[in-house]
């Protein structure tokens, strides 16, 4: 058969397929477990620092496991306590984080498979997603116990925007005991006081540390990264040897 589409002097003809031809999709089939809106704030949250094109899966996606969800650029990682029991880890495609938020309805819950996992909705709507079957690593390495927090200092996210601009490394801006800067050599480039921020000149990404304003309330210097915390969420960003 086919469908024929008139309108005035126009005319197609598209030839439809047999039903049989057609891979028909379902939700999963397994026990639907409650869920609520803490889900898609946790995707709000880490859904951005996963990246849709890598290669790596550690990078493509976010791990999806009881009370917590992860994602990480390679350089940055975020951790977001969202509270849900899931019941197994499920390593779900950053696409799929994308296309779930893009749903402008209340979610319900979820059932899943071994290799899927299916997002209900009010009103009937349904979102299927594979999963990737490569496990993750072991994240929790990535992050230390005992640290010294302290809030983020009032000017802080006000430095990292007075001097991004003038970076000569569009990738890293230079931090040191004095404040922060565009350039490692004092006299070139831009700088904003902000005395005790750090031990030792070290580099950030501008862009990394901007887009966390408003998400880590409290923070800790390394000699390699910084380590923040915010409301049910905490992570890491990796530094940059900006040595002289």
């Amino acid at each position: 058969g086919r469908l024929t589409i008139r309108s005035g002097p126009f005319r197609a003809n598209i030839a439809s397929l047999p039903l049989e031809a057609i891979t028909p999709r379902f939700p999963d089939a397994g026990a639907f477990q409650a869920a609520d809106d803490r889900l898609i704030n946790g995707l709000h949250v880490v859904a951005p620092w996963a990246l849709e094109n890598s290669e790596r899966v550690f990078s493509a996606s976010i791990l999806l496991r009881d009370e917590t969800m992860v994602a990480s650029n390679g350089a940055v990682i975020v951790e977001f306590w969202h509270g849900c029991n899931i019941g197994a880890d499920l390593v779900m495609p950053r696409v799929a984080a994308t296309a779930l938020l893009n749903v402008k309805r209340q979610l319900l819950g979820f059932s899943r498979s071994d290799s899927s996992i299916t997002f209900g909705f009010e009103g009937g709507t349904w979102l299927k997603t594979q999963l990737y079957n490569e496990p993750w690593p072991e994240y929790q390495k990535l992050f230390r116990d005992g640290l010294a927090y302290r809030s983020v200092p009032e000017a802080f996210f006000t430095a990292i925007k007075a001097v991004a601009p003038f970076v000569e490394d569009t990738h890293a801006i230079a931090l040191d005991p004095l404040g922060t800067h565009s350039h490692t050599h004092n006299d070139a480039g831009a700088h904003y006081e902000l005395p005790g921020l750090v031990e030792r000149l070290i580099g950030y990404n501008p862009k990394y540390l901007l887009a966390l304003e408003g998400i880590m309330q409290q923070i800790h210097f390394s000699e390699d990264r910084l380590y923040f915390v915010g409301e049910n969420v905490r992570g890491a960003v990796m530094g940059y040897d900006k040595g002289r």
